[in-house]
């Protein structure tokens, strides 16, 4: 039996897709406050009450494009073959390459990181550990790479990790000012070859 939400359904979730595609557009050029839930759904072709249908909120619509986006980011960031396995360096390259290719969510990303350091935004706790989770699970991964000789034995792994976080976060507002013209991948290699032994 089908969900009242529509999800269920082949049709339902190619809606639902549609939908979280403009609202990426929409949420990353106007920003939460500036977007139009009924804009959103006239550009998938439906009424306000149908977007609802799905969505049932505007804040429901930007969490699940946040969640939505942040999830695919790192699925194709960390895919490999069967029994491989990838160096913490090798991820960042990946997912700074994807954002490069397609600098949409990253365009979300700092839109909403600077509105939601604000207390009330809807998006506030969800970025704060956002933030917290990058953290912890860089932390986490530097200091594998560093118990298996990959890393510089004499790197802080906490220290390298809100380093690294920074300077991702930086060379993407770089890359959207510059259009492109400034790339993300060739500097964050540079920095991050600073400490992985060759």
């Amino acid at each position: 039996m089908a969900l009242s939400n529509g999800r269920s359904t082949p049709r339902g979730r190619a809606r639902r897709q549609d939908v979280l595609e403009a609202a990426l557009e929409a949420f990353a050029a106007n920003g939460y406050r500036g977007a139009s839930v009924g804009a959103i759904a006239k550009q998938c072709g439906l009424s306000e009450p149908g977007l609802l249908h799905h969505f049932p909120s505007k804040t429901a619509l930007l969490m699940a494009t946040l969640q939505t986006y942040e999830r695919k980011a790192w699925i194709e960031a960390s895919a490999v073959a069967p029994g491989a396995a990838l160096e913490y360096r090798q991820r960042m390259l990946r997912l700074a390459a994807s954002h490069e290719r397609d600098p949409r969510f990253v365009r979300l990303l700092l839109v909403i990181a600077a509105e939601s350091t604000e207390p009330g935004h809807p998006a506030h706790e969800w970025m704060q550990a956002r933030y917290r989770a990058a953290l912890e699970s860089a932390e986490r991964e530097l200091a594998a790479d560093q118990a298996e000789g990959r890393l510089d034995p004499d790197v802080d792994v906490a220290l390298l990790a809100q380093l690294l976080n920074a300077a991702l976060d930086g060379l993407e507002q770089q890359f959207l000012l510059s259009h492109g013209t400034v790339d993300i991948v060739t500097p964050l290699t540079a920095f991050m070859d600073r400490f992985y032994v060759h």
